[in-house]
């Protein structure tokens, strides 16, 4: 029988050989070594990512056409002229477990249609006119990606280990083996990738305008829970600090302080422009009408 580690490479040349069931012999092996973030990694892709959308690994996010449904002509493209518009409603996030993903993967047809959070779907129905159902339509080669992702992530740390001289023997490691997993660097995949920098502390609002009517404390209040549902996608370092101003936002609008409305929105505004575009920022600046 090959050592286990041997065994995990093997079984990740296959192209029929699941992606769930590479995860489940790379957790056998980190559990044994007893690396902790090897283990965090694949519990997240068998069981589903809890982190903010922003923060999801490179290879489950996609691009996607979005589209809405005549009842006379089917599904028709939503054209959009504005690039960060577009990209705020043709951006995939895949967090569901990867046996979800490749359950969708191997569906019939050539595409999957995914709902839009409430904020985008608010968006297109009153800024575009849009009054019909709106869908994403993402294609499966984006599903095959992310599929072929967590395969080669698996291959690469079945190599590391294998060159620092950690394969085990059936399914056990040595005393010798399991000090040097300790030693050396055998994470699977780095958690922080995706993560972004912190907020710059000379950003502007100049190039912002907004078109809400700050004086509208009752409209206001009403945007405070929808600007808090999709904070949920943000990166996991701008949104205790958007939940801040949130609080504050909300405040001011229940003591119908204009002032301190408007400070609360410029310091959202802030924040949000430094997230790079994710779709969470980009459909709060949205529904907050900031052009």
């Amino acid at each position: 029988m090959d050592p286990i580690v041997i065994g995990l490479q093997k079984d990740c040349l296959k192209a029929d050989a699941p992606i769930s069931i590479l995860l489940r012999k790379a957790k056998l092996i980190a559990s044994k070594l007893k690396l902790e973030e090897s283990q965090e990694w694949i519990e997240s892709e068998l069981n589903g990512f809890r982190c903010p959308l922003g923060d999801l690994p490179q290879y489950r996010i996609g691009i996607g056409q979005p589209k809405f449904h005549n009842p006379v002509h089917g599904w028709l493209d939503i054209v959009i002229t504005n690039s960060s518009t577009k990209e705020m409603v043709s951006t995939a996030y895949f967090a569901q477990p990867i046996a979800e993903i490749e359950s969708l993967a191997g569906g019939e047809g050539q595409f999957i249609i995914i709902g839009f959070l409430p904020p985008i779907n608010d968006f297109l129905h009153d800024n575009l006119q849009i009054q019909f159902n709106c869908g994403l339509h993402v294609s499966k080669t984006v599903l095959i990606g992310a599929l072929e992702g967590v395969r080669n992530l698996i291959l690469d740390w079945a190599i590391d280990l294998e060159s620092q001289g950690i394969v085990g023997e059936g399914v056990t490691f040595s005393t010798d083996e399991l000090e040097k997993a300790q030693s050396v660097v055998t994470n699977i995949y780095d958690s922080n990738v995706g993560v972004l920098g912190n907020v710059g502390k000379n950003a502007k609002v100049s190039d912002f305008s907004v078109r809400k009517d700050l004086n509208n404390f009752e409209e206001i209040l009403s945007l405070v829970k929808k600007i808090r549902e999709a904070s949920l996608g943000l990166p996991s370092d701008i949104r205790p600090k958007l939940d801040i101003e949130i609080e504050r936002l909300e405040g001011a609008a229940k003591q119908q302080d204009q002032g301190k409305v408007k400070k609360a929105v410029n310091a959202m505004i802030v924040l949000l422009q430094n997230t790079g575009g994710s779709l969470a920022a980009t459909g709060i600046l949205a529904a907050l009408g900031v052009t």
